[in-house]
């Protein structure tokens, strides 16, 4: 609802960056909502709060290297987006068991 609400399309809103967090995993968002191929992309990997697993995302085994990871990859993809926009991916994985890294760019 507070996508469709409040960011998509809003014009005041370039960029909305959202996170997602695993024991070992993490996810990057970083799209542009007034981008209609953006929104939809990120519509279809978006799933409810009932849906979440809370027992990974809220555990204690969360805390730590994976969280370092996941911020230190976001604040990273905030500085490349104010430096170049079209440099940055919209969408980031990376796991940490085994190490491995992978960014996409949706179709504009």
């Amino acid at each position: 609802e507070i996508f469709q609400n409040c960011i998509q399309f809003n014009p005041y809103v370039n960029l909305m960056i959202e996170t997602r967090m695993g024991t070992y995993e993490g996810r990057i968002y970083a799209i542009q909502p007034k981008n209609l191929n953006h929104s939809r992309e990120w519509l279809k990997n978006w799933y409810p709060d009932p849906e979440v697993n809370e027992s990974v995302c809220r555990g204690a085994t969360t805390i730590g290297a994976t969280a370092d990871i996941l911020s230190g990859y976001t604040v990273t993809t905030f500085m490349r987006y104010v430096k170049d926009p079209s440099s940055v991916g919209n969408e980031l994985m990376f796991t940490s068991d085994p190490p491995s890294i992978f960014e996409r760019k949706f179709e504009d």
